[in-house]
């Protein structure tokens, strides 16, 4: 079996080619993963703070 050994800076180019495609989506990700989680923390707290509230107005 012959390997095909492609020239070293085609390979750098293809391979930078490929880490900046790669690198876009994975960050959009983490980005859209934190947005959700931000949001469902936030959407958490003021469920616990009507809650608090609540119990808060029926003792009174």
């Amino acid at each position: 079996m012959s390997v095909f050994v492609p020239p070293t800076l085609n390979a750098d180019q293809e391979e930078g080619r490929l880490s900046r495609m790669l690198r876009r989506p994975t960050k959009r990700k983490y980005s859209a993963v934190r947005i959700v989680s931000t949001v469902s923390t936030a959407v958490n707290g003021v469920r616990k703070s009507m809650a608090a509230q609540r119990i808060i107005r029926a003792r009174i």
